[in-house]
């Protein structure tokens, strides 16, 4: 039998489990937003123009944006979807929305 402390503690590690995925996730995204405009300015020759790259920023937070709003169900009310670790079976975005999380993690002005 759980005890209701046990429980209780269970519950807190499983959430610290899915902050951490969630966190992992968005950290990952985070990345391939940088990687991809420092390749692209690198391809162009404008590495070092502050200006283009906070335009990219912002174009490409705003796609990653609109896809989260998608996985969330905020984007079109008949489409909702679960992002499953399938390594763990650890649904990261059960009772959370990650589109709310992208002003955290993503670059953007």
């Amino acid at each position: 039998m759980l005890t209701a402390h046990w429980a209780g503690s269970f519950m807190g590690s499983m959430e610290e489990i899915i902050n951490k995925e969630k966190e992992t996730f968005l950290k990952q995204i985070s990345k391939i937003q940088d990687e991809q405009i420092n390749i692209f300015l690198t391809q162009i020759g404008e590495f070092e123009n502050n200006k283009l790259r906070t335009e990219y920023e912002n174009f490409s937070y705003e796609i990653i944006y609109r896809i989260m709003e998608l996985l969330d169900g905020y984007y079109n009310s008949k489409l909702k979807y679960e992002l499953k670790n399938i390594i763990n079976n650890t649904i990261l975005n059960k009772k959370s929305n990650f589109h709310d999380l992208c002003t955290i993690f993503l670059k953007h002005s």
